[in-house]
């Protein structure tokens, strides 16, 4: 696996371009994960737990790829008390709440940047930064028994980039994409051997362009979207490790 370059986030895997690997979040299709025109990720770590790359022999699960699949998951929340975190970097403002809830955990993650919001405030008519992002998730864990598990997770990314500001041509337009991904899934063991996954999915990928002018003459207006009903069962010994 290799970078272009020092600028680019995106993964190149066995010669494959980049829109060649399927990125999921707990199983769940993320178009292009990507902050700054993919620059760097759309995935906070703190929020992360592990993520696993396939370069071969694909889980069915996902289905086919040319290069690869990298499966991300979400950290389960702090189980026995409640918490919070902040961290302030030189580009970005991040909170990461979690907790205990009645038989499950919960967790809900969320990070901004904050230097075009600082920029339009401290100096009104002056140099303002024209990038900003905003990007999230959560995910809620419920335990009702004894290796039987139920999962929620909400994903959202926003990036904006405001061309009148660079430009100083009120009529260069402003545009706007993002990322939106939920999902519910269902682990249990319905036998000691047999492990059965049912997940349902949505992402969507969101992407608009216009000019200020009133009405505009050009309008640019992107959107695709990805619905998965996927029904997974794995017998044998290892089926024992995917429920907890």
């Amino acid at each position: 696996m290799t970078y272009t370059n020092d600028f680019n986030a995106g993964l190149y895997v066995r010669g494959g371009g980049r829109d060649q690997n399927l990125i999921a979040l707990d199983g769940i299709l993320v178009p292009s994960p990507y902050h700054l025109f993919g620059i760097f990720s759309a995935f906070d770590a703190d929020a992360i737990q592990f993520i696993k790359i396939e370069k071969s022999n694909f889980d069915p699960e996902f289905g086919s790829r040319l290069s690869s699949i990298m499966n991300i998951n979400v950290r389960d929340g702090s189980a026995d008390r409640a918490k919070a975190r902040y961290s302030l970097s030189l580009i970005s403002l991040k909170v990461t709440l979690e907790g205990p809830i009645p038989i499950g955990t919960y967790l809900v993650n969320y990070r901004t940047s904050y230097l075009d919001i600082l920029t339009r405030k401290l100096k009104p008519g002056g140099f303002v930064v024209p990038y900003g992002f905003r990007d999230g998730m959560s995910k809620v864990v419920l335990k009702p028994f004894a290796r039987h598990k139920l999962e929620l997770v909400y994903y959202f990314s926003k990036d904006c980039f405001d061309a009148t500001l660079v430009e100083g041509d009120t009529t260069a337009g402003v545009y706007r994409w993002g990322n939106f991904a939920k999902g519910i899934a269902y682990y249990g063991m319905l036998l000691d051997n047999l492990f059965l996954k049912l997940q349902y999915s949505r992402s969507d990928f969101k992407a608009k362009w216009k000019t200020t002018e009133t009405p505009p003459t050009v309008y640019v207006d992107t959107f695709f979207g990805f619905e998965q009903l996927k029904m997974v069962f794995r017998y044998g010994s290892m089926a024992r490790s995917h429920v907890r």
